[in-house]
């Protein structure tokens, strides 16, 4: 990629924004409720985010006191976009959920936000209507683990991958 022509710092000298790094924006959040299962095979209910229209998304889900994992995609027939994400939960049928669906920034359509960054050639890679996806901690696989963020924030889940099969 290109050299950056453009960055920004915060107070402790961390990068914050770079013309030469591509990133995730929060495109769309919203809440639902958890419905009969539809996948996984001992969770009592599961949860749909719609990601129609968007290039790669990374879906953060929080639901009060129960679990949630990505358990699958749909997408249309001969289409290698993902209209739906469902994850499988802990919660029962019914249970409020948050969610926030991220992608990233070069997805974005033109001129939409009162100072935007751009790499050399031409994709966006920062619009301030967006906000930026801002990762706190990571748990990885496998063995997995709990993060224990701070007192009085509120956090989501998202999973960057998953488990399963394709069929032709």
């Amino acid at each position: 990629m290109a050299d950056a022509v453009a960055e920004i710092y915060d107070s402790n000298g961390r990068l914050q924004v770079s013309a030469g790094m591509l990133g995730m924006v929060c495109r769309r959040t919203g809440t639902g409720t958890s419905r009969n299962r539809i996948t996984g095979n001992t969770a009592p209910s599961s949860l749909e985010v719609d990601v129609a229209g968007m290039a790669r998304p990374v879906v953060a889900v929080r639901v009060d006191g129960y679990t949630a994992a990505l358990a699958g995609r749909s997408y249309p027939s001969g289409s290698s976009s993902a209209t739906n994400v469902a994850f499988a939960c802990s919660a029962p049928v019914g249970t409020a959920f948050t969610y926030w669906v991220f992608d990233w920034t070069q997805a974005l359509p033109a001129n939409n936000g009162l100072f935007q960054l751009f790499t050399q050639d031409g994709r966006c890679t920062f619009s301030s209507a967006f906000w930026p996806m801002k990762m706190v901690g990571v748990i990885s696989m496998p063995g997995g683990g709990q993060f224990d963020g701070q007192s009085g924030m509120v956090y989501a889940g998202a999973c960057s991958s998953m488990g399963g099969h394709s069929h032709a």
